[in-house]
């Protein structure tokens, strides 16, 4: 039965009833702050004394509205300007899953938000205390770091819509993880905006690094740490579903931002042309330790306007650096069950995306792509069957995606990749599964099939009628008998 709550100031009177409540291990059960001595009503009443003289602090009393009866405390410490700590306790048990506690936090996140000013508050929770955690999330507190049996949650206040969530997921980014998370966090913006970085069991410093800029920058870093290592996929999809931003900005964990307006312009542009769906700018090239000379990604490029059209051709087209790139999110979301499967995202994105609006290029040099060993267009394993198989896999899917309009260039930019199973580690010396791949690719890229007869002599002859062909013609002098 739901029982009706207010709140009022907290008065040192109070002590005669809550001394008891902390000397009762039940009520402490989940919290890191049990008294460790007996509690009197004397040692309460001085603690209170302190406590309500606090400037940084401000607490309330939780009473029923029938009968006014005092059942708990509900407080904000560490309060500035911008953001405070939030803090609860329902001491009388009778009232304990009656609602009180939810009433309680929404009367004072109200006061923080309305009457303080404040721009979000935030609290520790143990995860073990689900019926907690359930009722955080009711009063609009979402997840941000998880870090042992404690949960730090953060609500927002409410007239602030996020207007950019940037996306990031990482895996072992030691070397780079610090600068790739300062260039988005020094973004300078007139408006909301909020990283989501999903870290996939990193085993080196990476998780570290992120949990103390999580801690520095609360009201922007959103962050999920995997309890295992997830796989690239399965991270990437669980920091796709907290990303609520109106706009959708990337940045992975080894590439980072060296304009400190990257996310003002692009969302200047988009917000002054809503029949643009992308916008993505001129990027950096550089080499981990130098290895080669840093270049500009788009230096020649001859538009600064494209289309779904220019995104696809009869081989792959890839001209936007991921890092760049920022999508209105109606665009994108929701996204279609297969795209969690694909190996590549940006690509799916940008031409899933450009069926709902043109791409604006913009000049100017924002982001750094880093290459180094462990990047991912350097794993990309373009001689693994797994690999290319999910490249069809992609294809196949945005082909139906965009109504089959490009039907003739996507069936040769498929038929590519049969090709290059042809010569891929799993296939390129078994004749048996090499056999039904070249047939594919042929058909696919009829007429004008390229490399026809290379493609028919290592992969559709037989290998004993091409023995058989040899020992002829090096019996008739046609070879060499070496």
């Amino acid at each position: 039965m739901k029982v009706d709550v207010f709140l009022r100031e907290l008065e040192v009177a109070d002590a005669a009833v809550s001394y008891q409540w902390r000397n009762d291990p039940e009520v402490w059960k989940y919290t890191g702050r049990r008294p460790d001595i007996v509690v009197t009503e004397e040692i309460e009443k001085n603690w209170l004394e302190n406590a309500l003289a606090r400037e940084n602090e401000k607490r309330f009393a939780i009473c029923t509205k029938e009968g006014g009866r005092y059942i708990g405390n509900v407080q904000l410490t560490n309060l500035n300007e911008t953001d405070a700590e939030f803090h609860i306790f329902i001491g009388e048990k009778s009232f304990w899953g009656k609602s009180v506690g939810t009433q309680a936090t929404l009367e004072i996140l109200k006061y923080a938000f309305e009457v303080r000013g404040l721009n979000s508050v935030y609290l520790h929770v143990n995860k073990n205390n689900i019926s907690a955690v359930k009722a955080y999330k009711k009063a609009g507190f979402t997840e941000t770091v998880e870090t042992g049996d404690d949960i730090r949650m953060v609500a927002f206040r409410p007239a602030e819509r996020t207007k950019v969530s940037v996306f990031m997921i990482t895996y072992n980014h030691g070397e780079f993880i610090e600068s790739a998370v300062q260039s988005i966090v020094s973004q300078q913006c007139n408006f909301k905006f909020d990283l989501v970085v999903g870290d996939d069991f990193s085993t080196d410093n990476t998780r570290e690094v992120l949990i103390r800029y999580a801690r520095q920058y609360p009201d922007i870093i959103k962050l999920i740490l995997q309890p295992r290592n997830v796989g690239a996929m399965a991270n990437q999809r669980s920091v796709l579903n907290h990303c609520k931003g109106e706009y959708f900005a990337m940045c992975e964990g080894d590439d980072s931002w060296i304009d400190p307006l990257k996310l003002q312009k692009q969302v200047d542009f988009l917000e002054k042309h809503p029949d643009f769906a992308i916008c993505f700018t001129n990027t950096r090239i550089d080499y981990f330790n130098n290895e080669a000379p840093s270049y500009l990604l788009n230096e020649g490029i001859q538009k600064d306007v494209f289309t779904l059209d220019d995104l696809i051709g009869e081989e792959e087209i890839w001209f936007m650096a991921t890092a760049s790139l920022m999508f209105r999110a109606s665009s994108v979301f929701p996204l279609p069950e297969w795209f969690h499967e694909s190996k590549s995202g940006d690509i799916p994105l940008a031409i899933l995306s450009a069926r709902h609006g043109k791409i604006k290029y913009l000049p100017d040099v924002t982001a750094m792509y880093r290459k180094h060993a462990g990047g991912v267009s350097l794993t990309d394993h373009k001689n693994d069957a797994r690999f290319l198989l999910n490249r069809i896999f992609m294809y196949s899917n945005l082909d139906r995606e965009t109504g089959f309009k490009f039907h003739h260039r996507l069936r040769r930019n498929i038929g590519w990749y049969y090709y290059k199973l042809l010569d891929s580690k799993q296939f390129k010396d078994d004749y048996q599964k090499k056999l039904p791949l070249a047939i594919k690719y042929i058909r696919l890229t009829m007429p004008g099939v390229p490399h026809l007869k290379e493609v028919i002599r290592d992969n559709i002859l037989p290998p004993f009628l091409l023995n058989f062909s040899r020992i002829i013609r090096r019996s008739l002098g046609m070879i060499s008998k070496e």
